[in-house]
């Protein structure tokens, strides 16, 4: 039993001593141990400096390329065109117009075939005038003209004023491109006057014949003209005599550019149709300049006198007046 037990003793005191042991291999050092100085610890080897790059081999620059200008595609001639229709000298309908004060001088005068004596009256009024007129070509066969002209206004004639136009189409005979002979059928009439003196007519139809030429805003022609007139009056304080029933021949010219247009017309009556009727002749003309931009000044006149037939009197109207406005000469109206 004794030695039972001291075995016991002797396991169990080795048991503590072990543990005793193991504790302090396991235990980690003391706060008050000393911690290892790192500036005894030896330092990492010192880095390698990198070798410098390699230099890149040298390109010279190129010269910029030069600029081709692009050349333009090239110009394939126009054939021939048959068609007028389709003509490079075909232009495009052209017209003149113009608004502005009149100043006009009136004369209405009687001459007594018995006596051989003159009277007269003279007026002198303003008036409000302008006028419009077109030509067309742009078929190159057609041959139309319309004209518009009107004035209103006072003086010492009282009021005075003068209407009237023309409307006519027809056809050209193309001897070049832009001229040839040309007729033309339509209507024309006016109705002018003041309290000394009335002059109206009527024509319908009108025909005209002439020669043409246009291009662009310059246009010339000249002919001749044929009408019944069917109703008509010159009144002058003195005398009057009746226009209708009878037919009425004449002429004409007409001239414009771009800075101006004139117009001549005269015509020639005679009353009932006999050689021994009277006879009333009618002269017309006026005359436009545009010397500045828009500005234009315009001279008007006409003569409507009645002589011969064995009348006792024969009366004459003459006319006189100046135009100061606006306008344009050969201005587009249309185009193609």
């Amino acid at each position: 039993m004794n030695r039972r037990s001291r075995v016991r003793r002797l396991g169990a005191f080795a048991l503590v001593v072990a543990s005793i042991f193991g504790s302090l291999l396991v235990t980690p050092a003391r706060a008050d141990e000393p911690a290892p100085d790192p500036a005894l610890e030896p330092l990492p080897p010192p880095l390698q400096p990198l070798p410098p790059p390699a230099p890149s081999p040298t390109v010279p620059a190129q010269p910029p390329a030069p600029v081709v200008p692009a050349s333009p595609p090239p110009t394939v001639p126009k054939p021939p065109c048959e068609d007028p229709c389709e003509d490079d000298h075909k232009k495009p309908t052209r017209g003149s117009a113009f608004i502005g004060v009149r100043t006009q001088w009136t004369s209405a005068t009687n001459a007594t075939t018995a006596t051989s004596a003159t009277t007269a009256r003279e007026t002198v009024g303003v008036a409000l005038a302008g006028s419009v007129e077109a030509y067309n070509d742009e078929s190159g066969i057609l041959a139309s003209r319309t004209a518009l002209s009107f004035a209103l206004g006072s003086g010492s004639g009282g009021v005075e004023g003068l209407i009237g136009g023309a409307l006519l189409v027809g056809a050209r005979a193309r001897v070049t491109p832009n001229q040839g002979p040309f007729v033309r059928i339509g209507l024309s009439g006016e109705y002018q006057g003041n309290s000394r003196y009335l002059y109206s007519r009527f024509d319908l139809p009108l025909g005209e014949l002439g020669y043409q030429f246009v291009e662009g805003p310059t246009l010339f022609e000249v002919g001749g003209r044929l009408s019944p007139v069917l109703t008509g009056r010159l009144r002058t304080d003195f005398d009057q005599r009746e226009l209708g029933s009878a037919v009425s021949y004449g002429g004409f010219l007409a001239a414009r550019g771009e800075i101006g247009r004139v117009e001549l017309t005269y015509t020639r009556q005679t009353l009932t149709g006999s050689p021994f009727s009277p006879v009333v002749s009618t002269f017309q003309g006026h005359g436009c300049l545009s010397p500045i931009s828009v500005f234009v000044v315009c001279v008007e006149g006409q003569i409507l006198a009645s002589a011969g037939g064995g009348t006792v009197s024969e009366p004459t109207i003459a006319t006189l007046g100046g135009t100061i406005g606006l306008g344009a000469f050969g201005s587009k109206s249309s185009r193609r």
